[in-house]
């Protein structure tokens, strides 16, 4: 008789995780003809796609220009959609004064649906609800990965794993070291979202010089009518007529990776959230019969494990502009540290990359360990500096991200070689051949 654990599935690869980047990842693969599984632990795919009802997807559109690749693909689907289920417009934020369309606003049921078609097109065998919890190993290779659905216990034996899972779970069981915060520890706050209906979106946002709106920030907290933490009230004209979407209340001191520690921080959000409706409708022109649509089930987690890479993304790489041969994703997303730290000392910090003019590449070295053999991780769990991680972690750099470690994985998988030892070359070759633009000698 065999036992369940030999009797697990068989996979080319495993992703872990289907946020944007762990779609991206399975899809690359998948289209490789590879055997691949992919695991989210909720019932949606996106990640904060599906889980912040929509946030606005940056660094699609570095220099003006499409960062291509499975983003486009995506992207395009919204557009293409009747009627059209995204827009792309000039971002409010500081930084962003060249007025080029660079944020993308979306409906995100049809966002998340478009990634479910896309994800079975390529052929990646699906298991949602599944949550991966451990590695087995086999000195520096990963043989296994078990998980836990409603049926119990389940393995799959897999030739490379890759971690998209945010946190870095099943990276860290493997054994690869990773970093915390700052130089303190400190990660940044986590955001709980909320969108509300029946909004004068004309009045709203007439005239407002301030996008965070520092003047009502004071006078509330001087009233005892928003809480002493409110640091902005950063709020954007929603997809749909009439709407406006709220990214402001934010939780200092939630450490992502303990289940108690978000639950008692969403509950507190929601409060927050609560008072700032109440607030804008009293004090906001445009606001005067809106009501609220909808709020996120759960607070946006923005950082927890960073991995230790063959490289380590720089602050100054990013300020810099800085290209790589093994450069595999582009960007010039703001540095956008968001509250890290108590205390009064903590801030919003937004550092613009447009104004200077650069974009810089994400380098395949960030996306893989120094010794396990067979394992690749991308999206906000890569190997980066604190600042850096801070523009690179966004939708459509993680998503391209994900696109060069499934690649990365069929390459090394088809040449029986490590992660480590992959051509970077052909890599940067074949992701061009799928549209990824802005890597390699190409100029945007």
């Amino acid at each position: 008789m065999h036992t369940k654990e030999q009797q697990g599935k068989q996979a080319d690869v495993v992703v872990i995780g289907g946020g944007s980047a762990g779609v991206g990842a399975a899809i690359a693969a998948a289209r490789k003809g590879l055997k691949v599984y992919l695991l989210e632990p909720t019932d949606l795919l996106g990640g904060i796609v599906a889980k912040t009802l929509g946030m606005p997807v940056d660094g699609a559109y570095p220099k003006g220009k499409s960062i291509g690749g499975i983003c486009e693909e995506w992207l395009e689907s919204m557009y293409q959609n009747d009627p059209p289920a995204a827009l792309r417009r000039a971002c409010l934020l500081p930084g962003f004064e060249d007025g080029l369309a660079r944020e993308v606003m979306y409906d995100p049921d049809i966002a998340v649906h478009k990634l479910f078609e896309m994800v079975e097109d390529a052929g990646v065998h699906l298991l949602m609800n599944s949550t991966a919890v451990n590695v087995s190993k086999d000195g520096n290779e990963v043989k296994s990965v078990t998980y836990y659905d409603r049926t119990g216990e389940n393995t799959i034996h897999t030739k490379v794993v890759i971690d998209t899972s945010g946190d870095g779970d099943i990276a860290d069981k493997a054994g690869v070291p990773f970093e915390i915060g700052d130089d303190k520890g400190d990660m940044m706050g986590a955001t709980l979202t909320f969108l509300m209906q029946n909004v004068d979106q004309e009045k709203a946002f007439e005239g407002v010089e301030d996008p965070f709106r520092g003047d009502l920030v004071k006078k509330g907290i001087e009233e005892k009518r928003l809480n002493e933490d409110m640091y902005n009230i950063y709020m954007m004209p929603g997809f749909r007529p009439g709407t406006v979407y709220f990214n402001s209340i934010h939780i200092k001191g939630i450490d992502g990776r303990n289940p108690e520690e978000v639950q008692k921080g969403t509950i507190e959000a929601r409060k927050r959230a609560y008072e700032l409706i109440k607030f804008v409708k009293e004090e906001v022109p445009g606001f005067e019969h809106a009501e609220l649509e909808q709020m996120a089930p759960t607070l946006g987690i923005r950082e927890t494990r960073r991995m230790e890479g063959m490289y380590t993304l720089t602050k100054d790489d990013v300020l810099n502009g800085a290209k790589f041969e093994d450069g595999i994703a582009c960007c010039d997303c703001t540095i956008d540290d968001v509250v890290r730290g108590e205390g009064k000392d903590s801030k919003v910090i937004h550092v613009s990359l447009i104004d200077k003019g650069v974009y810089y590449q994400v380098p395949y070295r960030t996306l893989i360990p120094k010794e396990v053999n067979n394992m690749l991780f991308a999206g906000r769990c890569f190997s980066a500096e604190p600042e850096a991680f801070a523009s690179a972690r966004g939708i459509s750099t993680s998503m391209i991200m994900g696109q060069a470690c499934g690649t990365a994985a069929h390459l090394a998988i088809t040449n029986n070689t490590s992660v480590q030892d992959v051509d970077v070359q052909a890599l940067v070759t074949d992701l061009q051949q799928q549209g990824v633009k802005g890597i390699g000698e190409e100029v945007l």
